[in-house]
């Protein structure tokens, strides 16, 4: 599973790096404007340390590279989680950091996103609320089939991943 892993979150990072157009094009293949809540900060890319926090100004200054490979691999973990087993190799560790804390201290860096990027943060919040709930208790195999159906699988996280990825990539292109 841990190659899947890789190379998913590597295919998915490409998205990322890519993006550096003006506008966006959502998975229909229709042109959005780039999500934003202010235009200055898709104007043009700052310095960076690398690492650390961009610098282009506006609302991608909290965001780091270090955060985007995190969530890259946080919201594939987020697709995994299909039974008892998987949930306990996450909450073991064995999987990879992942916790439902980790990735809402991401995504909360994200909340400037608007538009169906601010859906794609609101879909991983409640998808680490599931998570989490879950690990608080004794699920059942309903109660995976629940959370599969409520993030519509590997499928509806790929989804999400896609629209926020290219979102940062627009706005915050000095992450890319």
């Amino acid at each position: 599973m841990r190659p899947v892993l890789i190379a998913a979150t590597a295919l998915l990072a490409l998205p990322l790096a890519a993006c550096s157009s003006g506008s966006s094009s959502t998975a229909a293949g229709s042109s959005s404007a780039p999500a934003t809540t202010g235009a200055s900060s898709a104007s043009s890319p700052g310095p960076t340390d690398g690492d650390g926090p961009s610098t282009s100004g506006g609302d991608c200054a909290g965001l780091t590279k270090n955060d985007m490979a995190k969530y890259l691999v946080y919201t594939q973990i987020v697709a995994q989680v299909r039974d008892a087993s998987s949930l306990e190799g996450i909450k073991a560790g064995t999987i990879g950091d992942y916790s439902p804390e980790k990735l809402d201290a991401i995504l909360a860096k994200m909340s400037f996103l608007t538009g169906d990027p601010a859906s794609a943060v609101l879909f991983f919040q409640k998808a680490d609320a599931a998570i989490a709930a879950l690990e608080s208790g004794t699920p059942t195999a309903a109660d995976f089939q629940a959370y599969q159906t409520q993030i519509g699988g590997i499928a509806g996280v790929i989804r999400q991943q896609l629209v926020l990825n290219q979102a940062i990539g627009t706005t915050c292109k000095n992450l890319g």
